[in-house]
């Protein structure tokens, strides 16, 4: 199915995005965001134009650095169309540089779609979200998102059976952000990993959402 990503050109209170391709009515949208915030990084709420709800399904932070966010929202079963636009809001008055993917998935389900999540933060060239809880049933989506935290442009590899699906490594006036996805057949414990050319602080987050 389609993603793609789009970065604020500065401080903003929101920022929006509109997937090239008609969305599926049924479908599941997940949305991972990065942001940084001179204060504490905060998303309040996403919307879209179809009147679909999303929910958050964590917010991953780096105590050492509050900063920076990295948050995975997402909206099951949604009301499609064409000129579909995700708007992702921060709270009043905290304008923050904003980084948005949005990913459009088929054959999941339509309710009590997410299953188990983990985040995890650090400073190494290999990244990891650390270990999900045991997964509730076969045919699930993995679905990881990284942000680092440098003032530089590392290059970065998916984990190992992982797809890159959106990237955005500049974090010279802009943050961060990376995506990737997988699909699993089997329950278990499961963990998003990247591997970044140098050593940089980066925060890991995985949610993990129910096939039919």
């Amino acid at each position: 199915m389609q993603s793609k990503l789009v970065k604020s050109a500065n401080e903003v209170q929101r920022q929006a995005l509109t997937l090239s391709s008609a969305v599926t009515s049924g479908n599941l949208i997940v949305v991972a965001i990065s942001s940084w915030r001179d204060g504490t990084a905060q998303i309040s709420s996403i919307t879209d134009n179809k009147g679909n709800t999303y929910y958050r399904a964590l917010d991953a932070l780096d105590p050492r650095n509050v900063n920076h966010i990295l948050s995975i929202w997402y909206a099951p079963n949604v009301i499609g169309g064409t000129s579909f636009t995700i708007t992702t809001n921060a709270p009043t008055g905290a304008i923050q540089a904003i980084t948005v993917a949005a990913h459009e998935y088929r054959g999941m389900r339509t309710s009590s779609v997410l299953d188990t999540t983990h985040s995890n933060y650090g400073t190494s060239v290999s990244a990891t979200s650390g270990l999900t809880m045991f997964t509730s049933q076969t045919n699930e989506l993995v679905f990881g998102a990284s942000l680092h935290e440098e003032d530089a442009n590392p290059s970065i590899t998916a984990g190992t059976n992982y797809a890159i699906k959106q990237k955005m490594t500049n974090g010279l006036y802009n943050e961060p952000l990376i995506s990737e996805d997988r699909i699993v057949v089997l329950t278990g414990q499961y963990e998003a990993t990247f591997t970044w050319s140098s050593s940089v602080r980066w925060i890991n987050a995985v949610a993990v959402f129910k096939g039919l």
